[in-house]
């Protein structure tokens, strides 16, 4: 049987990236176009690796994941399929206000599932 923590620390290495990318502000994110897509890339992978879990660990996925999740899997396929729709005034909410709640969210799982 699969196990779910490499996934799940997966997920903490895309997300301590995004952090370490991360600018101060959405203006600098504008004006920095490499790293705006060194940011999406690990998004889309972070929403990948959500999907792959979601498809493989369906009722532990249920029990754990947010309504936010839902919109990061959702949030990778407009990466990958719409890459010059994306808003980078959204994505700045996104690495600011939702990926330290998914982090932590993140974390609190992985302590179930060492």
């Amino acid at each position: 049987m699969k196990q779910i923590s490499p996934y799940l620390e997966a997920t903490l290495l895309a997300i301590r990236a995004v952090e370490d990318y991360r600018p101060d502000n959405v203006e600098q994110l504008s004006a920095e176009p490499m790293r705006a897509d060194a940011i999406m890339m690990r998004l889309q992978e972070i929403g990948e690796i959500l999907y792959v879990i979601r498809q493989n660990f369906e009722d532990d996925f249920e029990a754990n994941a947010a309504d936010d999740w839902h919109k990061i899997i959702g949030l990778r396929h407009i990466i990958s399929h719409d890459y010059s729709s994306v808003d980078l005034g959204l994505i700045w909410v996104i690495i600011t206000e939702k990926l330290p709640k998914l982090k932590k969210q993140i974390n609190s799982w992985l302590a179930k599932h060492p």
